[in-house]
């Protein structure tokens, strides 16, 4: 009797675990956190990868900025969103099957079902107006974009289905959430030194939601990893509409799997999901000249005695090929960013805490814009070359506005680990003294 008493306490106590004990969360162990403008900038310029990612075993949360709705206010959106769905389904090998996971704040969907082995699969759609091309943004969003947001032509910016607005910090602070919340291994987004802003398929130009949209996403990237100890993503970029007149460098098996992923998108689009067309056997122009390339936008490596920024450019004097910006003196005295050219202009050195030109031997001097001085050893001249990448004296960090930004110029600002602008690349070293 006492045994069958205590096998029976048992299986309660069995039973009431089971019943009490909470329902854990998939665990990745590893996250891509991929963050774009628009439902099909992911499939056509980060893809493959993606499926690389996600076939290695790490969980994809995808963000999109934009709703895509490329002005228009019928179902098109949806169709979209749709496309995107049975574009990862079918890339996963799962059923085109999803549950509602909100995040952040942000309307967001799982896979229901991912393959036994593999990690989450997450899209997540802020839902914020289509900016077209050049940032004009449409007529039926009140010309609202990302462009306007970015250079203060507005001050907030609306969802298009009038559900939430953002403005700059609030926005910035939306991706920092999630960044936090899935502590990614690697972000993955467009190009963040986009300055030529358009659509072509034959010209180096890209969309102002691409370049934007990169923009913020390392912005918050920046700002989460500041706040959280342990969170050191890599961030990885990639090129957009130019890389057409680049040659294609995919593997046949890679072109053909991209090519097919992107055709499930394309045969949603403009179609209600029973009624959807088979996957089209070509693809339009751009699209297959895209699905055959992937190009990413690889940071700058500064030649010996140049130090360069971190804000490239991609229009004159610069180009979709070469984007970086040397430090440059120019006649007079006045110091500037320049696309790289490898005169002595451009060249630099270390003695002391000094920072001198090549060109002339005066020294870097801070005020409220950094000029070049008889070198007089004050503070104003006496810089630190930190690890981080900034360049400082007490009186502020050396500072290259944004390119992309309305009256960019290169100051001294209040030192802020967390702005981009303030990143710099350099290779100089400390001069010898002359030999006696």
């Amino acid at each position: 009797m006492k045994r069958a008493v205590t096998a029976l306490l048992s299986c309660w106590i069995l039973l009431a675990a089971l019943v009490v004990a909470p329902v854990r969360a998939a665990v990745c162990a590893r996250t891509t956190l991929v963050s774009v403008a628009h439902q099909d900038d992911d499939l056509l310029f980060i893809n493959p990868a993606l499926a690389g990612d996600y076939g290695a075993g790490a969980c994809l949360r995808v963000v999109y900025l934009t709703a895509g709705d490329a002005g228009r206010t019928d179902d098109y959106v949806r169709s979209r969103e749709n496309g995107v769905r049975a574009a990862y389904a079918l890339m996963a090998g799962a059923p085109d099957t999803w549950k509602r996971s909100d995040a952040g704040g942000v309307r967001g969907f799982s896979l229901a079902h991912p393959p036994a082995g593999r990690g989450e699969l997450q899209l997540l759609f802020l839902g914020l107006p289509d900016g077209f091309p050049r940032g004009g943004g449409s007529a039926a969003q009140g010309r609202q974009s990302l462009l306007k947001l970015f250079r203060g032509g507005i001050g907030r910016i609306s969802t298009v289905d009038g559900t939430a607005d953002y403005d700059e910090q609030a926005l910035v602070a939306t991706l920092r959430r999630l960044i936090e919340r899935f502590r990614p291994d690697t972000i993955r987004t467009l190009d963040h030194q986009s300055t030529r802003l358009g659509f072509s398929l034959t010209e180096p130009v890209d969309h102002s939601d691409h370049a934007v949209t990169a923009r913020y996403t390392v912005l918050a990237a920046r700002r989460a990893m500041a706040a959280t100890p342990g969170l050191r993503p890599v961030i990885v970029f990639y090129r957009g509409y130019g890389i057409t007149a680049l040659p294609a460098n995919l593997t046949p098996d890679e072109r053909a799997r991209k090519s097919a992923i992107f055709a499930e998108y394309v045969r949603h689009v403009d179609c209600e999901p029973a009624a959807c067309p088979p996957a089209p056997a070509t693809l339009a122009a751009g699209d297959r000249d895209w699905v055959a390339r992937q190009y990413r936008r690889e940071l700058p490596s500064p030649a010996p005695g140049t130090i360069v920024s971190w804000m490239g450019a991609t229009d004159a004097p610069n180009d979709d090929a070469a984007t970086a910006r040397c430090l440059d003196v120019r006649p007079g005295g006045a110091v500037r960013t320049q696309a790289c050219d490898g005169t002595q202009a451009q060249g630099w050195h270390v003695r002391g805490a000094t920072l001198r030109s090549d060109l002339n031997g005066r020294c870097l001097s801070a005020g409220r814009v950094p000029t070049m001085e008889t070198c007089d050893g004050s503070g104003a001249q006496r810089w630190t070359l930190a690890q981080n990448g900034r360049i400082g004296t007490a009186a502020g960090c050396l500072h290259q506005d944004d390119l992309l930004a309305r009256h960019a110029r290169l100051r001294v600002a209040a030192c802020d680990r967390g702005r981009p602008e303030q990143w710099w690349f350099n290779a100089v070293a400390e001069a010898r003294p002359p030999a006696p």
